[in-house]
């Protein structure tokens, strides 16, 4: 066998155990990946109508909430629609720069289609909570970001 060929197509058996099982068995559903070198997530106009739904509703009752978290945190805090486009975002100072340089911003588009492996492509696909350390994520540009995600869904 020509060893540069099989060079190129390495077994999935052979990645390193830093990965862990549920951000590698992921990566396969993410079909055409968008480059690693991607500087910022796609930005959709966004559907204002989204706010006046029971959703938007509920976030504007909680958005205080979350602005302290994310202050007291140091960090930036988004809510998607099932399609992972930010509707909301707010970041601490710190965090501000950076997140709008990569697109953590309303509109923002943060599918693993869009952008690659990520948190909240990742919450989108396994229907559960995720988390996802700097080196996990596709995208370079986020690679010192270690993010967190979780769906929310009605009960009803």
């Amino acid at each position: 066998m020509d060893m540069s060929k099989q060079l190129l197509l390495p077994s999935t058996d052979n990645l390193p155990s830093f990965f862990r099982p549920e951000t590698i068995s992921e990566t396969p559903c993410l079909g055409k990946k968008p480059s690693l070198d991607l500087d910022a997530a796609p930005i959709f106009d966004l559907d204002q109508e989204w706010q006046h739904s029971l959703f938007g509703r509920s976030i504007q009752e909680c958005h205080r909430n979350l602005m302290h978290i994310a202050e007291d945190a140091d960090m930036a805090i988004g809510v998607t629609d099932p399609h992972g486009t930010l509707l909301w975002t707010w970041s601490s100072t710190p965090m501000r720069s950076s997140a709008e340089q990569v697109h953590f911003v309303e509109g923002g588009q943060w599918s693993t289609q869009a952008v690659g492996q990520n948190a909240i492509g990742l919450a989108l696909n396994t229907h559960s909570a995720s988390c996802v350390y700097s080196h996990e994520n596709q995208m370079n540009s986020v690679r010192d970001w270690v993010c967190y995600a979780a769906p929310i869904t009605d009960a009803n």
